[in-house]
């Protein structure tokens, strides 16, 4: 695929005048475009730059060494993940390759299109038309909706004990396929794309399948906790030494989540920490999460 038809693919429907941003890393300088067609034009030709596509539009040229900040984003056309793959230029627990990665998206909820990156791959769900925020509220809800989209990846990806870089923010550049990753100069990468559907979303389509799934709004916890510590502020402190965490909720954890089951048989190899405080610690991160 070409950058002109995943650009297209994008942001054909956007509003004219709001503007698509490119951006290269090798000088770290913002490209701003509202014509799709010349956006496409410029990753098509660029050289020796690896070029990355905003998910975000924004309502203005921000000029070439800024770009827009997430709480400015006019409109977003679909969402996404970054998802890498164990390399040489990964380091973390991760999956070894692209059918394992793949395994933590959701069946029901097929991407519309999965970009293969070099070192990972980028899966895109693209909505039925581009979601354009007409107040900052709106901005607000996408935005937490994105972030419970990658809490969900996230928990799925910890079942299988990898790590997941949550990149939910609206102001993510993520790479176009038809260009090079030449993070390695010596091992230039193209960039290309894996498979490409015909799945097209709603944003309602994420939020009953989240609600669904029992994932949490980060901003209702964020509140709940403030509640929960106004309630409580002028409570001393009481460890219930016979507290028990209950077993029906124990055995579901050893069941589903490997990263758990291996913490509590001592079996992280990734765990610095061997003692059996460092287990302890361990677990109550789990307990945290």
């Amino acid at each position: 695929m070409t950058p002109h038809a995943f650009l297209n693919l994008l942001w054909q429907h956007k509003p004219d005048e709001l503007y698509v941003l490119l951006w290269t890393l090798q000088d770290k300088r913002s490209h701003w475009f509202r014509d799709v067609r010349k956006a496409g034009d410029f990753a098509a030709n660029v050289n020796g730059h690896d070029v990355y596509v905003g998910v975000g539009l924004s309502k203005a040229d921000h000029g070439p060494q800024r770009r827009c900040p997430s709480e400015e984003i006019a409109g977003i056309s679909s969402l996404w993940t970054d998802l890498d793959l164990k390399s040489k230029a990964h380091a973390k627990l991760l999956p070894a390759s692209t059918p394992e990665a793949l395994t933590i998206l959701p069946p029901s909820m097929p991407p519309s299109i999965v970009i293969a990156t070099g070192n990972g791959i980028h899966p895109w769900w693209l909505l039925k038309e581009p979601h354009i925020f007409d107040t900052d509220q709106e901005r607000k809800d996408a935005a937490r909706l994105v972030a419970r989209w990658h809490s969900l990846l996230r928990l799925n990806a910890a079942a299988r004990g990898w790590s997941y870089d949550r990149l939910s923010d609206l102001a993510r550049v993520l790479r176009i396929p038809g260009t090079l990753n030449h993070k390695d100069p010596e091992h230039t990468k193209e960039v290309t794309v894996l498979s490409v559907a015909d799945h097209r979303y709603n944003l309602s389509d994420f939020e009953e399948f989240l609600d669904e799934a029992g994932i949490p709004d980060q901003e209702a916890q964020e509140k709940a906790a403030r509640d929960w510590a106004d309630r409580f502020a002028d409570t001393p402190l009481v460890v219930d030494t016979n507290a028990r965490i209950p077993s029906e909720m124990l055995d579901a954890w050893m069941r589903d989540d490997m990263r758990f089951r291996n913490t509590w048989n001592h079996l992280r190899h990734d765990l610095k920490d061997q003692s059996q405080s460092g287990y302890d610690l361990a677990l109550a991160c789990f307990g945290v999460d």
